[in-house]
Formats: structure tokens, sequence, C-alpha cells
């Protein structure tokens, strides 16, 4: 598409009339737009990201694949147990309980999870006042988080035998065996169902953005700004 010749000669031409008229007004709102943007990034706090990346253990990975149907051979099928439970899991991660836990003034808005959607592999990614406190409350989350795992699996073992012993006297006794099993494994094991395929890492670049990357940023926004409303003036 062609442009015409007379529009774009207006446009340099009234351009040139305002940078010559009123360049000492354009110099001035770009050192305010600077000035005020560097103010801003000054008073925001600085921001770090540690990120973890989990797993379920191999022992409740082998307890869960003994759910699926061995004759079944779908890749997306086999192992669905364990994502499922993976994604029972992540909901603990909703309680403000938890975060508390970690730090007084911690809350959800510090994490990130990423978990697909058949699998039992997550990312996740907390964010915090400096790379180390980041790193360390991190960590904390993934110990509570398994703490709080084994406490439901616990509670829920508990459960499954009492009835069972209630409600049948001539219970399988292999199944009551297995139920004793997992209590007892379940009250020892450390790590109970998370294993960590890549520790707390915090990088030591703040996600803030550079002063220097705002101050040109500012300085751009407040040339263009005034020029824009100048040149609508004129028009």
């Amino acid at each position: 598409m062609s442009q015409n010749p007379l529009v774009d000669a207006n446009f340099v031409s009234l351009s040139a009339v305002l940078l010559k008229r009123f360049w000492l007004l354009l110099i001035t709102t770009t050192m305010l737009g600077a000035v005020a943007l560097y103010a801003v990034q000054l008073s925001t706090p600085e921001r770090y990201q540690a990120v973890a990346v989990v797993s379920l253990t191999d022992w409740q990975t082998e307890r869960l694949t003994r759910r699926d149907d061995p004759a079944d051979k779908n890749p997306a099928n086999v192992g669905g147990a364990s994502a499922d439970d993976m994604s029972r899991a992540l909901v603990l991660l909703k309680d403000p309980a938890l975060f508390h836990a970690v730090e007084r003034s911690a809350d959800a808005k510090q994490l990130s999870v990423e978990h697909k959607r058949r699998g039992n592999l997550v990312t996740l990614k907390w964010t915090s006042n400096s790379a180390q406190s980041a790193e360390t409350e991190l960590a904390l989350l993934l110990q509570q988080w398994d703490q709080r795992w084994r406490q439901q699996f616990i509670q829920q073992k508990q459960q499954q035998l009492h009835t069972m012993q209630q409600l049948s006297s001539d219970a399988p006794v292999q199944q009551l065996q297995q139920l004793q099993f997992e209590l007892a494994y379940a009250q020892q094991a450390e790590p109970f169902a998370l294993q960590q395929l890549q520790s707390p890492k915090a990088s030591e670049q703040s996600l803030r953005p550079a002063l220097w990357l705002m101050v040109v940023f500012g300085a751009l926004l407040g040339f263009s700004c005034t020029f824009i409303l100048l040149m609508l003036w004129r028009l």
C-alpha cells in the first residue's frame, strides 16, 4: 500500500516545528518521566525466585502403579494413578496454614506451580525478598508439604484399617498386612512422598527490571506522551 507523500511531508514539517518551538518542554518532560520511573523502581522491593523440581518417591510410584490394569499397554494410561495422586496432593498447597508454617507473612501469591496432567513431575517457583530466603523458604515449603501429605495418608490408612477390622472379622489377611505395612512405612519414611529432582535454587539476579532500563523507558514515555499531546493540539 503506497503512502501519501503530502501527508508524510506535513508530518515531518509539523514535527520539526514542534521540536524547535517546544524543545525545552520536551526535554523537561523526558527528564521527569525518567526520574518518576526511577523513583518508582527504587520504591519497589527486590524480588528473587527459587525453583525446585519434585516427583513421587520410587515407593509411592510403585505402590500407585500397581492399581493400573497390567493388560493396559497404553502409555497414556499406565501410571495414571500416580499423576492423579499428585494432582490431589497439590490441593494441599492451597491451604494458607501451610504458607504460614513457612513464614508468617507468606501467602499463595509467592508460589507458582507447573504440573503436567498425565505426569507426576512438578515444578515449583517461589519468590521472596532475597535469593537465600527464597531457597530456604521453598525448601521448608516442600518439607511441610511432604509432612501434610504423610499426615493425610496415615489418617486415611488408619480409617481403612479400623473399618476393615470392625466390619469384617474375616478380612483378607493379605490386605490387612498391606495396610499395616503402608502405615508403618508412612510413619518412618523420609521423605514420605516427594523426592527432589532439583533442589531449591535461586538466581542471583532480581526479578525487578534494571534501574537503567526503567530510566530509559521513563524518558521515552515522557517524551512520547508530550510529543503526541502537542501534535494533537496543533492538529
